[in-house]
């Protein structure tokens, strides 16, 4: 899980927890690359749960 108060400011990321080596970016992050059409770079939702559970 990705804790969006601790990547709040951050445009890119890895989470160490995981092995995949897979980088996350912000929703910025990605209109960016479309706006500049950016070739290249394949991008997957991950669905993040708000507060649900804490």
């Amino acid at each position: 899980m990705v804790s969006l108060k601790q990547t709040a400011g951050f445009h890119a990321w890895i989470d160490s927890r995981l092995t995949s080596g897979s980088v996350f970016v912000s929703e910025d992050f990605k209109a960016a690359m479309a706006a500049a059409e950016a070739i290249g770079i394949g991008f997957n939702t991950f669905e993040t749960t708000c507060g649900q559970g804490r």
